[in-house]
């Protein structure tokens, strides 16, 4: 099974959430479609060390889409940085995301 791009980095979702006044929704229903595609692939027989390394791709497109709207661009030294498995590009099903804010 092909694994479709990345749901939260391509300009249909950027128009989405250009155009929607609850983006919370849109970013909730995205994430589960990609998590449903990537249950699919491995029920496919794509190997699981592939899928958790997409799975934190699939995160690390989410978190700079929520990063970009939220954070104020004024020059400000602040990075949202992963740690742990996260951090390692691995991100198993059911696994937190940890996540440091760097100020």
């Amino acid at each position: 099974m092909t694994i479709a791009p990345h749901p939260f980095d391509n300009p249909g979702f950027d128009a989405a959430l250009a155009g929607t006044d609850n983006a919370v929704s849109l970013f909730r229903n995205t994430l589960r479609d990609a998590h449903h595609q990537l249950r699919e692939a491995f029920q496919q027989g794509t190997p699981a060390a592939e899928l958790v390394h997409r799975r934190a791709e699939i995160i690390d497109c989410l978190l700079q889409k929520i990063w970009q709207r939220i954070m104020p661009h004024d020059g400000e030294a602040i990075a949202l940085v992963a740690v742990g498995g996260y951090g390692r590009g691995e991100l198993h099903p059911g696994s937190d995301i940890d996540l440091q804010i760097l100020l």
